[in-house]
């Protein structure tokens, strides 16, 4: 149930469309929400997982786009947990947003044509990016460590 229109126009046009219909909204409701930056000990995976529950908790029901989409589960909900717990240090702190598969994606955005998304759905993770002349795609199976392919363009492209 990914949004495989919405990724492959990421990857055709000059500027990728959010592969999220919401994401304005999503980010406007999340500079409303206040987060624990304070926390040392938890940093930026703390933040991250208030964020996730702060959009499991606004888009639970079921078409929150006005259009019939699903509401983020309690399943979607475990399997970004576990997909933030993965991610490599040294990262630039990805953005989160509720996909209308009721599946939750992250998005890394650098402008000038640099720009990755990961959409986590169960035990899989569809991502795609655009590398300034160059792009990628693919689906990989996320067994219990972040598969090397998605870790490689975290690691390659959006260090801290």
């Amino acid at each position: 149930m990914i949004d495989l229109e919405a990724l492959h126009a990421a990857l055709v046009s000059d500027r990728p469309v959010a592969v999220c219909p919401a994401a304005k909204e999503t980010e406007e409701f999340l500079r409303n929400v206040y987060f624990d930056t304070d926390s040392i000990l938890f940093g930026w995976r703390h933040r991250l997982k208030d964020r996730l529950y702060a959009l499991a908790e606004k888009y639970s029901s079921e078409g929150w786009d006005s259009e019939g989409a699903f509401p983020v589960s309690e399943y979607a909900v475990e399997a970004a947990k576990h997909f933030i717990d993965i991610l490599p240090e040294g990262i630039k702190e990805p953005f989160i947003t509720a996909e209308i598969t009721g599946d939750l994606a992250f998005d890394w955005d650098l402008g000038e044509d640099m720009t990755f998304a990961v959409i986590v759905s169960g035990e899989h993770a569809v991502y795609a990016g655009i590398f300034g002349d160059s792009s990628r795609r693919g689906t990989e199976r996320i067994y219990g460590e972040l598969p090397i392919s998605i870790k490689n363009i975290l690691l390659t492209y959006f260090r801290k």
